[in-house]
């Protein structure tokens, strides 16, 4: 009777907002039976929404967890035939916002695209978006307040970039997209972003720079 009465007890003291009072967070993330994940943390998951198999078309989903709440960032279009193609690359997450890289390409390697997309998962609000003709991406990075960079390099995707290829270091924030650094591909690493401020290798040397989280963005992408 007395043990009976103490579980009662406190189950009615158990607050409306702890793991045992409600469902856990990551369950309003719930993944299709065929999803591919893309980027997952404590807070967000993006994914590949097939419905049967990975040789299909799919939208890559984001999912900020607190809530449940689903954005559709990009879509992902295979073709078996002379026509463009659309893929998502490198994918990354800070807090809400995730950045994700779009390349669009056409068998015969003519008028690539590629681009970088930010979106703030919270609101579904696209935050920035770059496009930039016959590009490799070769390293990304999102900030907390939005803020993106990335490492370049020229490409047709046609051939692997060599070490020796032209690269540069680019980063969009409130100040709009900029180049911050040129060389070769071999010679920039690890690109951060942390309490807004990015920081990356060059030949070596540590750089960094101060970033500021971007506004909201329209769908007309800048070009670089």
């Amino acid at each position: 009777m007395w043990c009976a009465l103490v579980l009662l007890l406190c189950a009615l003291t158990v607050p409306a907002g702890s793991a045992i009072g409600r469902p856990a967070r990551h369950k309003r993330c719930a993944l299709p039976r065929h999803a591919r994940v893309l980027a997952s943390s404590r807070l967000a998951v993006v994914y590949l929404a097939f419905s049967s198999s990975e040789a299909e078309d799919a939208p890559a989903v984001g999912c900020w967890r607190p809530t449940g709440r689903r954005t559709t960032i990009a879509y992902q279009v295979r073709s078996t035939q002379p026509v463009l193609e659309s893929l998502v690359g490198l994918v990354r997450l800070s807090g809400p916002f995730v950045a994700a890289q779009r390349v669009s390409a056409s068998p015969g390697h003519l008028g690539n695209l590629g681009g970088i997309d930010a979106y703030d998962l919270r609101s579904h609000k696209l935050v920035s978006c770059i496009d930039a003709k016959d590009t490799a991406f070769l390293e990304l990075a999102v900030g907390e307040g939005g803020e993106t960079a990335w490492i370049t390099t020229a490409s047709d995707f046609s051939t692997t970039p060599s070490a020796a290829a032209a690269a540069s270091v680019h980063s969009n924030d409130a100040s709009g997209p900029r180049v911050l650094e040129q060389g070769t591909t071999g010679r920039f690493s690890q690109l951060r972003i942390r309490h807004h401020v990015l920081t990356w290798q060059s030949a070596g040397q540590q750089r960094s720079l101060t970033l500021s989280p971007p506004a909201h963005a329209t769908r007309n992408c800048t070009s670089t």
